[in-house]
This record gives structure tokens, C-alpha cells and sequence, in this order.
């Protein structure tokens, strides 16, 4: 055991590098010569459908004419103690029949080693991409959401996959330790037919910049998002990138309208017209047409339902009872 920390430490300290101004980044070059064999990455997928609503890991049951969804928690998280994946899985089961996945990647994500972590997206995304190419998936019928860290882990997925991957839904991408990291490790629009990205706490603890063929801005994308001030820690804000995401689950066709527009500026001060009209695009949607692409804006409510509508109440549980 002491030998194996040991061993991790090196490999940590030889991939990390600290900039002139104090910033942290990792060496991606020195790591893709450090990556442990495949081996030596556990995976734990899990299976869930109407059929199987507590879960099985014999993937032998999906049923591959029904989309998947294939989910990735973040950093220091795990389905035991996580609140997005039961929370997305829910309502994917209660909107449609498909699969869902989950990808338990804990072991690889523990706290409070972020660097480690950090470090493990790029192989824990090569495994995940060996088991698509495995599956016998009709990638056109896989969406990868990944939540935070696990944004770049389905990005990795998505770019090491033999073949294209229908789309990326990435929940507010974390930000430290990849701003400075090259498009061929982290999460970037080449990963997937469409890349769609959701800001919520960009600058703090997630991704400012643009990453996707779509990049939605909820009330600028920034921290904190209304109803979490002060939000010291910048947790409120980067959560609500799922809570936002689960209500538009629940509403296919009527959620969250976003505009595409040059700036949030420009959004607040009804400047986002082209051609004498709005481009509008659902932050929940169908629209695999690749000129919906860039920067999309739209406000929320502090506190549920999110949507600025009336009857817009959507259950953080459904009728399956899967949540907690």
C-alpha cells in the first residue's frame, strides 16, 4: 500500500506544473506517458431501465433499439451518496423507455485528491470509450451526459470512440486544472455530432468559455446563479447545471427557450435578433442541425420550478421512486 501512494505521488508530481502567476495545470504530454494500462482502471456500470429500476450490472439487458443515456458523476462523488444520477435517471425513465447507465468511476474521483483526479479523466474516458465500442450501440442512439469532471471524462469518451457518438450534454465542466489543458484532453466540440454545454458557475468552479457547438449562458452562466448568494463555496451554483437540466428532462417540448446571442449583454438588452428574428433553441432537445451553433442565453427563477412559467412544477421524484 505505502509503495502504491508512493508511486501515485511521483506520477502526480511529474504531471503537475505550476505557472509563473501561481496557476495550476496539468502536463497532459508527461501523463500520456504516465496513463496506468487499462487494467488498471475499474469501471463499475450500472444498467437501469423500467425493467430494472434497482439496477443491474449485467449489461447482457439493454436493449439497444432504445436510446441510452449513458450518465458520469464528478469529482468525489458516487451513486451512493450522488444527487445527480438518481436524480437524471428518474426522470429519463419516467419521460421514455430506454437505457440508462451509469458510470461508477468513485475509486478514480476520490477526494480530496483533485489532481488525481484531474489526472484519471483522460483514462477513465479511454475505458469508457472501449466499452462503447464493446456495446454494439447504435452511437446515433448514445447521449453521454457527464457532470463537472465527468464533462471531460464523456469528452474523452467521446474522442477515443471508433465511432461518432450522437451527442455530449455536459453539465457545467469543471474549470480548474483544464482551462489551460489542449482540446485532445479535456471536453471540446470534436468529441460528439453535438457538443451542448450548460454554465452555471463559470470562473469559479466551472467553465467560463465556450466548449460545445452549443454553450448555454442561464442568467450569464455565472456564480452565483439567482437563489444561491452568497454561494461562498460555488457548490449552489455548479449544482443547479443538474437541477436546471432535470426540469427541462421533464418538459421536452416546452423548457427553458434560450436565445442565441453575441453576449449576455446583448441578451438583457433584446439585442439577440438575426434576420429580424430570435434564434431560439431548447435547452432540452431533438435539433441535431448543426447551424443551431453558438451561445445561447436564458433566465431562471431563484428557486423551483426554475422555468419562468406558472405551471411549470416538475418532481424531483417520479412514480418510479427512484431518487432520494
Amino acid at each position: 500500500m505505502y509503495g502504491t501512494v508512493c508511486g501515485l505521488f511521483v506520477v502526480l508530481i511529474a504531471v503537475s506544473r505550476t505557472t509563473a502567476n501561481g496557476t495550476q495545470f496539468i502536463d497532459w504530454g508527461a501523463l500520456n506517458d504516465a496513463v496506468p494500462e487499462m487494467d488498471d482502471v475499474r469501471l463499475k456500470l450500472v444498467l437501469y431501465s423500467r425493467k430494472f429500476l434497482n439496477g443491474t450490472e449485467d449489461m447482457a439487458f439493454l436493449r439497444k433499439k432504445l436510446h441510452t443515456y449513458v450518465l458520469i458523476h464528478g469529482f468525489n462523488d458516487n451513486p451512493n451518496d450522488s444527487i445527480m444520477l438518481p436524480l437524471l435517471t428518474n426522470s429519463y425513465l419516467q419521460r421514455e423507455k430506454c437505457n440508462v447507465v451509469i458510470v461508477d468511476w468513485s475509486e478514480h474521483a476520490k477526494g480530496p485528491w483533485f489532481i488525481s483526479a484531474a489526472k484519471n479523466t483522460l483514462p477513465v474516458g479511454k475505458e469508457l470509450a472501449a466499452w462503447l465500442d464493446s456495446s454494439g450501440l447504435d452511437m446515433s442512439q448514445v447521449t453521454l451526459v457527464g457532470f463537472s469532471m465527468g464533462a471531460h471524462v464523456a469528452g474523452d469518451a467521446g474522442q477515443f470512440a471508433r465511432k461518432r457518438l450522437a451527442k455530449i450534454v455536459a453539465l457545467d465542466p469543471a474549470h480548474f486544472l483544464f482551462e489551460s489543458t489542449p482540446p485532445e484532453y479535456r471536453l471540446d466540440s470534436s468529441d460528439a455530432e453535438i457538443v451542448e454545454v450548460l454554465h452555471t458557475s463559470g470562473g469559479f468552479i466551472g467553465e467560463k468559455e465556450s466548449l460545445g457547438t452549443r454553450d448555454f449562458f442561464p442568467n450569464g452562466g455565472t456564480h452565483p446563479q439567482p437563489g444561491c448568494s452568497p454561494d461562498t463555496t460555488g457548490t449552489c451554483s455548479h449544482r443547479r447545471a443538474y437541477y436546471y437540466y432535470n426540469e427541462a428532462i421533464g418538459r421536452p417540448d416546452d423548457n427553458f427557450r434560450a436565445r442565441r446571442c453575441p453576449s449576455y449583454d446583448h441578451f438583457l438588452k433584446h439585442k439577440c435578433k438575426e434576420n429580424g428574428k430570435p434564434v431560439i433553441l431548447h435547452l432540452v432537445n431533438n435539433n441535431f442541425d448543426k447551424s443551431f451553433k453558438g451561445n445561447f442565453y436564458f433566465i431562471t427563477n431563484p428557486q423551483e420550478p426554475f422555468l419562468k412559467r406558472a405551471n411549470s412544477t416538475v418532481s424531483a421524484k417520479g412514480p418510479f421512486g427512484f431518487g432520494r
